[in-house]
């Protein structure tokens, strides 16, 4: 079964698990990175892989080290890893697979889903092994199947409808861009939210919301890094950021029908809006 989860309940699982393996872009201290060390300590098997090569700069890469450094001290298994699988938040604890849209952030509102069904779980065991994913599981572990389930979400808005989407980073070379241009054409209220900080910086970024918002489209840039859209009571959460679409690139990505989900992004969303600027 696939439900959202918290990242308390995720901390708790990690603090009475045998078996953990974990990879992140990124871990910064915090519950997370504390419950893996303990583990750790009281003989729990432990392997983590972060980012060696980070966007972000050194103090990213600091983090990562030092990370690496404390894990290993309290006898984990942990190292850095190049490549493009260290974007997948995910983690199995025992037999159940866990997945972040951010990087198990010690506090904030990211979105953990839960994942006991043998098939997804020994998809996400194949990964952490260097394999390329089933094409069978629930949750999809490659950045194009992923965004393709956040595509076919969007697609069902029909006029007067409204679509809600959050995305850390934003471009055109994806089936999200296009999705969200058929729907502001056929008549459904768009609202899509970006990071401040990566807009600025990506003169691309801005020319793919520019044309957007001339579609009629509602574009704020805030502090977020949620991965989410939501139309009724279906709602699709990832990992995977609306930018181009590498076909191998690991990343997760479900579509769930369920309007208990649904509401909470909302109101994350809508907390998040309020505070965001206008591009």
């Amino acid at each position: 079964m696939t439900t959202l989860t918290s990242g308390a309940t995720f901390v708790a699982a990690l603090r009475r698990s045998n078996d953990i393996r974990l990879c992140a872009y990124t871990l910064s201290p915090g519950r997370v990175l504390d419950a893996l060390v303990e583990a750790a300590e009281r003989g729990a098997r432990v392997c983590v892989r972060l980012a060696a090569d980070p966007y972000g700069g050194d103090g990213i890469v600091r983090s990562n080290l030092a990370a690496i450094a404390r894990l290993v001290d309290a006898g984990a298994d942990a190292a850095s890893a190049s490549g493009s699988r260290l974007h997948l938040k995910a983690a199995i604890v025992d037999d159940v697979a866990y997945f972040d849209d951010r990087n198990w952030p010690s506090r904030g509102n990211d979105t953990v889903v839960r994942d006991d069904a043998v098939r997804d779980v020994s998809a996400v065991r194949a990964v952490f092994a260097g394999c390329r994913p089933p094409p069978d599981a629930r949750v999809a572990l490659e950045k194009r199947a992923a965004l393709a389930r956040e595509v076919l979400v969007i697609d069902q808005a029909r006029r007067g409808e409204s679509i809600i989407v959050s995305t850390e980073s934003f471009g055109a070379g994806n089936g999200v861009y296009a999705a969200l241009g058929r729907a502001a054409r056929r008549g459904a209220h768009v609202r899509v939210l970006v990071n401040a900080a990566i807009a600025r910086e990506n003169p691309a970024e801005r020319r793919a919301i520019a044309a957007l918002q001339r579609e009629g489209i509602s574009i704020r840039a805030g502090s977020s890094s949620e991965k989410f859209a939501v139309t009724g009571g279906r709602v699709w959460v990832g990992s995977a950021n609306a930018t181009v679409d590498v076909a191998r690139q690991l990343d997760w990505g479900v579509a769930l029908s369920d309007p208990r989900v649904a509401c909470r992004e909302r109101r994350a969303f809508e907390m998040r809006w309020a505070k965001s600027g206008s591009m």
